[in-house]
């Protein structure tokens, strides 16, 4: 009896061992995404979306030589990008604003994504503009497919009118306007000829079905506009550049999170590397009367080395360095502004904490025409030779620098006085 147990208890243990090799083998890959301390876009039950950002790359975007206007003689400041969907080391971004104006193809006549201006110049210009040569070995290859299937290879792109409608990225697929869509210019896009209304600027997308030979936009208040080719080579309509790029590096940092109201809280599971399909699938009902799919329209090309890492049962994980958080500086306050010795104003404002310096913008009127600016580390600035019975208008902005890049607080309350000696 005692040895018919023991050869019981020998067959169990071999089918229970047996049972579990398998098993072992199916363990579900652990994602990374929690290293990064990046996710994607979260929809709360009162329809707001919360994007994580990031900083990477650097474009003209603001006035920061006091000139009176944004060009190219002023410094290159840090782009600031929404992260649509991560999966692992791949990041799918968006830019916060739109950066820049162009037309969609110079030539007044409908063209394909593939053989358009606006196509050459963001993988030439912009991309040799906007990135260091470190920066660029971390951008994947995006495919941007269409309904034929045979999309270009891109290193930089912008959404399609599905991608713009796609819940799992924050849109919302539901409503023709939305803010989830709203995007605000940069001084620099204005400058160069933006159309801009309420800060927000209409932004081109790129047709999915190409066969309907029309234009596809953005507009201030997020909602959709299509044209007739006729709109092709307007200079008004302005860009937001779109990117995957691989997050085991340190040429980004994380920032500030963004929100926007009117999302769709029933969001499909977000994919960011799905097989594109011929069928109609859950289409954002704003689409349906196209035939493309609701799959996302960008992925990195898989012919391409992966940037992804595949664990196996009982993975040992060596953690990805992540770069240090870098979010803006407080806005000063406390700015004191005073007339004491001939033609001159003493400014000073309390210390913000964690700002490396700071940036003051002068102007001898209240709409900072003409404006001057000056930089300093301390909390304490002497403006001299200044105009006797004139009124100076004074506005204080904190930086932090870190990882290469120097991020600007806002704007302080302006200070004014009047040059009385």
């Amino acid at each position: 009896m005692i040895k018919r147990n023991k050869w019981i208890a020998t067959v169990v243990t071999i089918t229970l061992t047996l049972g579990l090799i398998p098993y072992a083998g199916h363990i579900k890959p652990i994602s990374k995404a929690a290293e990064h301390g990046l996710s994607n876009p979260r929809v709360a039950q009162d329809d707001t979306v919360t994007w994580d950002c990031i900083y990477f790359g650097n474009y003209w975007q603001n006035d920061t030589n006091g000139d009176g206007k944004a060009d190219q003689n002023d410094e290159k400041e840090p782009i600031k990008w929404r992260v649509l969907s991560v999966d692992g080391n791949d990041a799918f971004l968006l830019s916060d604003k739109a950066l820049d104006t162009k037309p969609y193809n110079e030539e007044k006549k409908f063209v394909t994504w593939e053989n358009c201006t606006l196509r050459t110049w963001l993988n030439d210009s912009f991309y040799n503009i906007a990135f260091t040569d470190k920066e660029k070995s971390v951008i994947t290859e995006t495919k941007a497919t269409n309904n034929r299937g045979d999309g270009v290879l891109d290193k930089i792109s912008i959404l399609s009118n599905i991608d713009a409608g796609n819940a799992s990225y924050g849109f919302n697929y539901t409503s023709f306007d939305t803010e989830t869509r709203e995007a605000k210019n940069t001084e620099y896009a204005n400058a160069n000829g933006a159309f801009s209304y309420k800060e927000n600027g209409c932004w081109w997308l790129r047709p999915y079905d190409e066969k309907r030979r029309e234009i596809y936009k953005v507009d201030a208040g997020g909602q959709f506009e299509d044209g007739h080719s006729e709109y092709i080579n307007t200079i008004t309509s302005v860009i937001r550049p779109c990117i995957h790029i691989n997050l085991s590096s340190e040429t980004w940092s994380k920032t500030d999170t963004v929100t926007a109201t009117g999302g769709s809280f029933v969001t499909p599971t977000p994919t960011a590397t799905p097989t594109p399909t011929s069928s109609g699938g859950d289409l954002p009902p704003i689409f349906r009367t196209q035939t493309p799919t609701y799959a996302p329209t960008h992925y990195p090309n898989t012919t391409q080395p992966p940037v992804r890492t595949t664990e196996t049962a009982s993975p040992t994980i060596t953690p990805t360095p992540t770069p240090k958080s870098i979010t803006a500086p407080s806005k000063p306050t406390k700015i004191k502004a005073k007339n004491s010795k001939k033609k001159s104003v003493t400014l000073s404002w309390k210390k913000v904490k964690g700002a490396t310096g700071y940036q003051v913008q002068y102007a001898a009127n209240t709409a900072f025409a003409k404006k001057k600016l000056k930089s300093t580390k301390k909390n304490k600035l002497i403006f001299k030779k200044l105009k006797k019975k004139k009124t100076y208008s004074f506005r204080v902005r904190a930086y932090k620098l870190g990882n290469n890049v120097k991020v600007y607080g806002s704007w302080s309350k302006v200070k004014k006085v009047k040059i009385k000696k």
